[in-house]
């Protein structure tokens, strides 16, 4: 079935729940699973967040993708599934052609990744990595929409 399972992780609750079905999967097919941050500098610029200079921005941007990547371990954890876990950063690139560049490197034969299920302006206004990777993705997508 399944050899090796993309799990996206960025700190959402969607993201969590799409990795705990990611898991579930794992179990039954014997994958194992690496857990994908991304982080987007291009969407921290364009939200001003870049109120950190240099290092201090650097060392912040690393925190965070540790904590990220420290919940999904622990997620993880106990399940009896293989993990890995990997951060990237985008430098232009659409954050999908990030992901499937790496699920393609990493030989994944399964993206699984969480979505708010915006619709309408939102999904306008915001993108949607989620829509991205469903397009473009040669290998199949589980998409996890966070329960009501």
């Amino acid at each position: 079935m399944y050899r090796k399972i993309c799990a996206l992780v960025d700190g959402s609750a969607a993201s969590m729940h799409a990795l705990g079905e990611a898991v579930k999967v794992a179990k039954m097919s014997g994958a194992s699973i690496l857990a994908l941050h991304v982080v987007d500098l291009l969407r921290m610029e364009r939200e001003e967040v870049m109120v950190w200079e240099g290092e201090a921005l650097n060392e912040k941007v690393r925190e965070a993708a540790r904590q990220i990547l420290d919940d999904a371990k622990r997620a993880v954890a106990g399940s009896g599934v293989s993990f890995e876990s990997k951060v990237l950063s985008n430098a232009g690139e659409k954050i999908e052609d990030i992901v499937l560049d790496e699920v393609e490197d990493s030989g994944c034969d399964l993206i699984a990744m969480g979505t708010h299920g915006y619709t309408g302006m939102m999904n306008l206004l915001l993108g949607s990595v989620a829509k991205g990777v469903l397009r473009k993705a040669d290998v199949p997508v589980l998409l996890v929409r966070m329960p009501e």
